[in-house]
């Protein structure tokens, strides 16, 4: 099925602002973030309120993709928005970077029609519409080796990333990451700080990476490696966006992101 017939049975709502909803369309949207949550990431209602509408980022985005003929809900994200300083004390703009953290989920009979990298693609064109002229660099938990690959493939660089190396600047950024940004699980025990622990199972696709690890992709090798495919084991990663001249992570400035697809599915914005 191609991204022109996708559009035939398929179409996208856009929420730009969660936060803002009123009151009726939040309850309707949350309930509907809340079932598909709960059936693929096991999230409880409380964790999914709580990634949708807490207080701790500055803004979120959000996606639906629904079926034409039913409307029901075969894929589904968010994205919450932090501002962060990576050195103390400097609150100037090469040293202010907006942090984007997604949460994506795809029913499984949906996953090979890259409804995920539409996701990713609907909310990050959204977001840099608010947030231009800064530095952007994405901050993502992955349990799901395709969801990691989505992201390494799409940017030039990341962290942990191929080739793989050791930054003291990117670990400090990260451990400060995770600091500020909650994310719903904790670091495995007795592992490097990349590596986080899930506390039940998930459809994870680890044997097919055991199966054909010689023929896997580079990135698909590396988060391989890193979680040695341990049950309920994923990573964090960083992979900037846009980066200003001058940002205090050192890194090179301008637009990180190698492979940008169009969407041709139908979007309907609701602010």
């Amino acid at each position: 099925m191609s991204e022109i017939e996708l559009s035939d049975f398929f179409y996208i709502e856009l929420l730009t602002n969660v936060q803002a909803l009123g009151e009726q369309i939040k309850n309707n949207f949350f309930k509907s973030f809340a079932v598909i949550y709960e059936e693929i990431l096991f999230f409880s209602e409380d964790l999914t309120y709580s990634e949708l509408f807490g207080p701790d980022s500055n803004r979120v985005y959000a996606v639906l993709i629904k079926d034409k003929e039913n409307n029901s809900v075969l894929a589904a994200a968010h994205v919450r928005i932090f501002l962060i300083e990576n050195l103390e004390n400097d609150i100037s703009s090469n040293n202010t970077f907006v942090v984007p953290n997604y949460v994506i989920v795809v029913h499984k009979k949906f996953r090979k029609l890259g409804l995920a990298a539409t996701m990713v693609e609907t909310l990050e064109e959204a977001f840099l519409k608010d947030y231009p002229h800064r530095n952007v660099i994405n901050f993502n938990l992955f349990f799901n080796p395709f969801s990691y690959k989505i992201f390494a493939k799409r940017t030039k660089f990341g962290y942990p990333g191929v080739p793989m190396i050791q930054n003291n600047h990117y670990d400090n950024f990260i451990m400060k990451l995770y600091s500020i940004i909650k994310l719903p699980c904790p670091k495995m025990a007795n592992e490097n700080f990349f590596i986080y622990e899930l506390s039940h199972d998930i459809d994870n696709y680890f044997d097919l990476l055991r199966d054909g690890y010689k023929n896997l992709c580079d990135d698909l090798k590396l988060f391989s490696d890193l979680t040695g495919l341990k049950d309920r084991a994923g990573i964090i990663a960083i992979h900037p966006v846009k980066m200003l001249e001058g940002n205090t992570l050192g890194l090179e400035a301008g637009d990180y992101v190698v492979d940008r697809i169009a969407n041709k599915i139908r979007v309907i914005v609701i602010n």
